[in-house]
């Protein structure tokens, strides 16, 4: 049994313009050549090497560099122009995942529905899910399994990090506080922490030791940060965007960490953080996993994320307790409930040798299975 990931569609060519491409010629597509960085890498590898699925094809929607990649033993890559090019691919016990979905995949889609081919979704906050075809929807934010008013599936799902990556690393934690790390924007809410460590210096005379990772978009809030940073004096180090590698070190870093935004869907960056031993500050659970913000020894949720002088107060009092919670009680929260071997893996491979009994789509079997 093999598994279709479809990661990405980005520049892709118009449907049934059928532009030439060599699958033998070595892409150099982006978003292709970035995929080992990610989560998901690690788990389809893990995925293959423990026997779950026989093989791996990850796909990329794109007209930008298209070819062919081989990322390891039975885990090929194809960046094809447009998603019809993967019909001439397709084996009859093919089980397919999108991460996200992209309209120009709806049709397809519909097709492989059509010829019973298990359909996987994590909509990743793009809406997709709603689409009405899905027999699972791996849903990360309800913490339970249930079927919804459309007979879809929706399977409680941890979302993948590189644990090669993202681990202690037993090195001094210089930073106080991590203001996010993602791109910097005003959906992310980097700038509710730059008035927290405002708020913080004006209470006790004296900075937090801020780090700003991540890559600039614009944004009325995001616009000011810098001026913020030199008006008032604050001790914030500014990184730019880094390589995950140099990441997960400014992560070992830090003492906390703080996600303050009001947008999004399962931030990775929280459970990068918390494997790598930051304690969490959340501003708006409702975008998280619950076993991210449940635990409260090593999870702050705010009562009013706006509230600068009572965060700045609460995280002054965190900084000065000798008896706060530790970086390894963040990092065995994480593994507890987000583990790659220990609960990944295990729920991977209960749903997918339900599948390699069940090769065609059978939603009510699945719903047995689950005792949904």
């Amino acid at each position: 049994m093999r598994l279709v990931f479809l990661y990405v569609a980005d520049g892709a060519a118009p449907a049934g313009s059928q532009v030439p491409w060599d699958s033998n010629e070595k892409c150099h597509n982006y978003y292709a050549r970035r995929f080992p960085e990610e989560g998901y890498f690690h788990l389809l590898l893990r995925m293959v090497e423990t026997g779950i699925v026989d093989d791996v094809l990850v796909v990329v929607e794109s007209n930008r560099g298209p070819g062919r990649i081989d990322y390891g033993p039975r885990i090929t890559g194809l960046v094809m122009p447009e998603i019809r090019d993967l019909n001439a691919w397709l084996k009859w016990d093919d089980v397919i995942w999108c991460r996200g979905g992209f309209r120009s995949w709806h049709a397809f889609l519909e097709e492989q529905a059509k010829a019973r081919r298990w359909l996987l979704v994590y909509a990743a906050n793009t809406g997709r899910g709603r689409w009405p075809f899905w027999d699972v929807i791996f849903d990360d934010l309800a913490g339970r399994n249930f079927v919804d008013g459309a007979d879809r599936i929706h399977l409680d799902f941890r979302k993948p990090t590189r644990p090669d990556i993202f681990h202690p690393m037993g090195i001094p934690r210089p930073y106080d506080l991590c203001m996010g790390a993602s791109r910097i924007h005003d959906k992310k809410g980097q700038w509710r922490a730059i008035e927290v460590a405002i708020a913080y210096k004006r209470l006790y005379g004296q900075n937090l030791k801020g780090v700003l990772p991540g890559p600039w978009a614009k944004g009325a809030k995001t616009n000011q940060i810098r001026d913020k940073i030199k008006t008032h004096g604050l001790d914030v180090t500014i990184t730019d965007a880094l390589a995950r590698a140099d990441l997960a070190r400014v992560l070992n870093q830090s003492r906390l960490f703080a996600h303050l935004g009001s947008h999004g869907q399962g931030d990775r960056g929280v459970m990068e953080a918390m494997r790598c031993g930051c304690l969490l500050i959340l501003g708006f659970p409702q975008y998280h996993a619950p076993w991210t913000w449940q635990n409260h020894d090593v999870t702050w949720v705010l009562d009013n994320p706006e509230d600068y002088d009572a965060i700045a107060h609460n995280i002054h009092k965190i900084l000065e307790n000798g008896n706060a919670p530790t970086a390894r009680q963040a990092f065995i929260h994480h593994e507890r409930h987000c583990g790659m071997e220990k609960v990944i893996l295990p729920s991977m491979a209960r749903l997918f040798g339900f599948f390699r009994r069940h090769i065609k789509a059978d939603k009510d079997l699945l719903c047995k299975e689950y005792a949904l």
